[in-house]
């Protein structure tokens, strides 16, 4: 399967999109717990962002942005407790 290039794509058609081709690959149920699956994703995020710069890109401030989400996300994880289902915490 081709992979699409989602960023020529509006938004919320990229949205439907990626999700329609994870369901495909993966199945329809969502499996993980989605902000542990959020932190990894931008943790990758982050990562792209220093080779795209390594790569002579200007991001601006892309860095900055994905690191105060993800601070933002890590805070949401520690302050509810857990859904039922969902794996529990890895809490040192």
């Amino acid at each position: 399967m081709e992979k699409p290039e989602y960023i020529h794509m509006p938004t919320d058609e990229a949205l439907k999109a990626k999700w329609a081709r994870g369901a495909e690959q993966y199945g329809a149920a969502f499996v993980g717990h989605p902000l542990l699956e959020l932190d990894e994703e931008l943790l990758d995020a982050i990562n792209y962002v220093a080779e795209a710069e390594r790569q002579g890109w200007e991001i601006g401030e892309v860095r900055p942005w994905l690191l105060a989400i993800r601070e933002g996300v890590r805070r949401i994880y520690g302050m509810f407790p857990v859904p039922p289902g969902l794996p529990d915490r890895n809490r040192p």
